[in-house]
């Protein structure tokens, strides 16, 4: 569970949205358009290098939670496909069309790459500062992921010896303490 920052919420000044215009091959006329809104790891102290692209038509209503690993390390991603699909997030139909359509730009445009890369930085860069509004959540979310790591290396430790509880113990040598008298 990472905190992830939309670039422009936090660069309102910007205008460096990409948009995706889907047209009618028959009669040429324009059938949608989806703005990809981009979102990076908001912990400055993680160089997970990752982004997140929502896909927006207007009014805001989401048709596709793509995930993005900027250095292309498809080891970090499922069935080695990098973008996909974000899997906690419940996807709408036609967000497989999307991604298609994304995949096709992030393999073509070295520009748009550069910029997803760029905008990672200078996000990484504003939330630096611990006075920024989403300390508070970056910091929960460590603690919440120190205590989930923690559970894990618990359960890959193995489970604790089994035996008598303290109390038990305790019973059974006062008892073993009344025979010897």
């Amino acid at each position: 569970m990472t905190v992830f920052a939309r670039f422009s919420a936090e660069f309102p000044d910007r205008e460096e949205t990409r948009i995706l215009m889907f047209v009618d091959k028959v009669d040429g006329r324009e059938r949608g358009r989806v703005w990809l809104d981009e979102r990076f790891c908001a912990d400055p102290d993680c160089d997970c290098q990752t982004a997140m692209i929502h896909a927006l038509e207007e009014g805001g209503r989401l048709r596709a939670a793509i995930f993005y690993d900027l250095l292309d390390r498809t080891e970090r991603t499922p069935d080695g496909e990098n973008p996909f699909l974000e899997p906690g997030v419940e996807q709408p139909e036609g967000a497989e069309l999307i991604l298609a359509y994304v995949q096709q730009i992030l393999e073509n445009d070295t520009a748009y790459r550069e910029r997803l890369r760029r905008h990672y930085r200078e996000l990484k860069d504003r939330v630096r500062d611990p006075k920024h509004p989403l300390w508070p959540a970056v910091l929960e979310d460590r603690r919440l992921m120190t205590g989930w790591a923690q559970g894990v290396m618990r359960q890959l430790a193995g489970a604790p010896p089994t035996g008598p509880d303290r109390a038990r113990r305790e019973r059974n040598r006062r008892k073993r303490n009344r025979k010897r008298k």
